[in-house]
């Protein structure tokens, strides 16, 4: 009984749904990039949903253990943390696509777009 409460406690968090917005919201923003560069691949969006369909249910996991083992601020750290690398990914997309963002992501958001440069030049 105690495992069916932890479940339905995880899944009733504001940060396991913020984290699912963020794992969608940046598989969005990872395809609109795709589009817009012109290198969208079927084998590169399956492995996209695969990895974060895998990463959020893994999250969940980690969220249910931490109500279980009532040890949720540490699940909630980690859950936060995971969050911040999500937020990250979607604003080096959304700079890609061509959106300011700030400063301290401009030698990242260069450095993809070089490698989206070189894979356009070796399709030619």
């Amino acid at each position: 009984m105690g495992l069916f409460i932890a479940v339905s406690q995880a899944f009733k968090s504001d940060l396991l749904v913020i984290f699912l917005f963020l794992v969608l919201f940046d598989f969005a923003t990872g395809y609109l990039k795709a589009l817009k560069w012109k290198v969208v691949s079927s084998d590169v969006g399956t492995k996209g949903v695969i990895k974060h369909t895998t990463t959020f249910l893994f999250y969940a996991m980690l969220m249910t253990g931490g109500y279980y083992f009532h040890a949720q601020v540490v699940a909630n750290s980690v859950l936060l943390m995971v969050m911040l690398t999500y937020i990250t990914s979607i604003m080096e997309n959304l700079a890609v696509m061509g959106v300011y963002v700030p400063s301290f992501l401009k030698t990242r958001v260069e450095k993809e777009l070089k490698e989206i440069e070189e894979k356009l030049n070796k399709g030619e």
